[in-house]
């Protein structure tokens, strides 16, 4: 998933930033919008807020974002999730020299991310007591987890115990808890357990219908097989009882109208994006 805070067009963002608009006229005019129902903006340019107004929940990273432009989001009566990555480490993050010894390996795909030992009683304590506590006291709905691919990449005791504590630890207090992917990890916990409710309150599931081609930084139709593999394994998560998000990738006609018809069917949440960097 692209999560890298972009700075292009940068000078047209200031541009737009200089010109004032009352805010009883963006307010009056949010009001006039149908809002769809979720959407993901992970580089969204917060000087673009109001392209939030359209949705009834959204994904953005909270790190970037202050209180007061969440609370601002809030009164327009939009669900906050801020995503927060528990299983890679970015070299972008404050915090990235006080973890890279907990690198397991390089992230495919994303040069600037190491895959990070979940397990180490130091990334979980800052976890749970310090950067979700940061982003929960700038009023966010709940979380948008990253990464618990880690235990598909090293699957290990430890590893799978460790994405445990770390989940639990976010639905403290019933926060909601959506999980971006992470199949191998959760269809062994819902096999364990037989209920999900314990670490997480939704499924967030990319490139069903679609792929990114990174080479190209294109995208294209998923492969049937497996487009049928995660077909099958969200429904498998129906028995219990959570709600299940798509997010795809396309700007063609055909495919869009064909996952619309599929989660309007099978009453799945979905957010196609035109931009693969979800701007």
């Amino acid at each position: 998933m692209s999560k890298r805070i972009l700075t292009v067009g940068l000078i047209f963002s200031i541009f737009i930033s200089s010109i004032t608009i009352p805010s009883n006229a963006v307010t009056s005019h949010a009001k006039k919008l149908k809002q769809k129902p979720y959407g993901v903006f992970l580089n969204l340019n917060k000087r673009n807020i109001q392209k939030l107004y359209r949705y009834k929940a959204v994904v953005i990273d909270a790190q970037f974002f202050s209180k007061k432009e969440i609370h601002k989001l809030k009164n327009h009566k939009i669900k906050v999730y801020s995503y927060i990555n528990i299983g890679s480490l970015e070299n972008f993050r404050p915090y990235y020299n006080e973890f890279k010894h907990l690198a397991l390996g390089q992230y495919v795909n994303w040069g600037e991310e190491r895959w990070i030992n979940v397990a180490d009683n130091s990334w979980q304590n800052f976890i749970s007591n310090k950067l979700a506590p940061q982003l929960l006291k700038k009023g966010i709905s709940g979380f948008f987890v990253d990464n618990c691919d880690v235990y598909y990449n090293f699957p290990k005791k430890a590893i799978y115990s460790g994405l445990i504590h770390l989940l639990k630890a976010l639905r403290n207090k019933n926060t909601l808890v959506i999980i971006n992917g992470g199949d191998t990890f959760v269809t062994k916990y819902s096999h364990t357990h037989k209920n999900l409710k314990p670490i997480l309150t939704g499924i967030n599931q990319e490139c069903v219908f679609t792929s990114i081609d990174f080479k190209r930084n294109t995208t294209t139709p998923q492969k049937p097989s497996v487009r049928k593999f995660f077909l099958s394994y969200l429904s498998k998560l129906k028995r219990y009882k959570v709600k299940i998000y798509l997010l795809e990738y396309s700007k063609k006609k055909s495919l869009i109208n064909k996952i619309r018809a599929y989660c309007n069917k099978h009453k799945y949440t979905y957010y196609i994006s035109p931009d693969i960097e979800l701007r």
